[in-house]
Formats: C-alpha cells, sequence, structure tokens
C-alpha cells in the first residue's frame, strides 16, 4: 500500500490486527506515525500488536511518547496499566 493518509494507515492495520496479522499491522501503525508522530491511535494500537507479537518490552515503551504527547489522557493511562496486568509486571 503506497499512501500519505494517516488514516488509512491506521485503517488497514486495524484490519489485519484484527485478522491476526500482527506483524503486517504492526507495519501499517509504523507507517502512520511516520506521518504523525504525534498521532496517539497510531501509538496505541502499535503498543497492542507488540503485545501481541509478546514483544512486552517494545510494547510497553510505546506508552512514554503517548504520554508525553498527552500527559492527562486516560486512555492511554488505563492501557497502559492494561498492558502491565497482561504480563504482570507490577
Amino acid at each position: 500500500m503506497s499512501t500519505d493518509n494517516e488514516d488509512e494507515w491506521i485503517k488497514t492495520g486495524l484490519v489485519l490486527l484484527k485478522q491476526g496479522e500482527y506483524e503486517e499491522s504492526l507495519k501499517c501503525f509504523e507507517e502512520a506515525i511516520k506521518l504523525n508522530p504525534h498521532s496517539l491511535e497510531a501509538w496505541c494500537n502499535k503498543s497492542l500488536a507488540l503485545l501481541y507479537l509478546r514483544k512486552y518490552e517494545e510494547s510497553q515503551k510505546c506508552y512514554n511518547p503517548i504520554l508525553e504527547i498527552d500527559p492527562d489522557n486516560a486512555d492511554a493511562w488505563v492501557q497502559k496499566g492494561v498492558f502491565f496486568e497482561s504480563v504482570r509486571s507490577f
């Protein structure tokens, strides 16, 4: 896919994520982030794809830019908590 549209990359990534194509979905979210490094949606979904790939440390690192962009983002804090719960890292 060749597009300069961040939303298209995210939509495609979400479809692939739901189909269990985690590596391919990850590539889509990374392309969206290249287009817009401040995309909370792309960062959150990248973290989720990495979590499904059991790349826990990489997944956790996605929360740093998310919370730098929007430190009051309740969804990001909740997802970060879900992440730690899922890998039992308290």
